[in-house]
């Protein structure tokens, strides 16, 4: 027993918004390795020095974070509703994290192997009305 206090249903709710946040930090690191992809590419912006794109990478990635955790949709299925079960949210992540690895980088294609061995592990949806 990985939480041995509280009732069931308090550790399954507990479970429920870690996985959440898990999924919300995957999606920070996402955007702010994206956007220091996208600041590479755009050849205005290849002379900003490393301190502003960190800090700029840093917000990207912590805003959309934050939004999608505070969103109404994510907020309302982990804390207030409980309808489906957000458990399938970071392995997702990980699935677009390994996707994204890849796009960087095509030829090394173990990211690839990675992200389909991920994407067969993801739980099914959920038949709740």
């Amino acid at each position: 027993m990985l939480v041995p206090f509280g009732n069931i249903a308090w550790r399954v709710a507990l479970a429920e918004a870690t996985t959440a946040a898990m999924g919300c930090g995957l999606l920070a690191f996402m955007v702010s390795r994206g956007s220091s992809m996208l600041i590479e590419g755009i050849d205005e912006l290849k002379g900003m020095t490393g301190k502003w794109e960190r800090a700029i990478c840093l917000a990207c990635g912590v805003v959309a974070g934050v939004s999608l955790g505070l969103g109404s949709s994510m907020w309302n299925e982990s804390v207030v509703i409980n309808r489906i079960s957000l458990f399938g949210v970071p392995w997702l992540m990980v699935v677009l994290v390994f996707l994204m690895r890849w796009m960087y980088a095509p030829h090394q294609r173990r990211y690839l192997y990675a992200a389909m061995f991920f994407l067969r592990r993801l739980p099914p949806p959920s038949t709740k009305p």
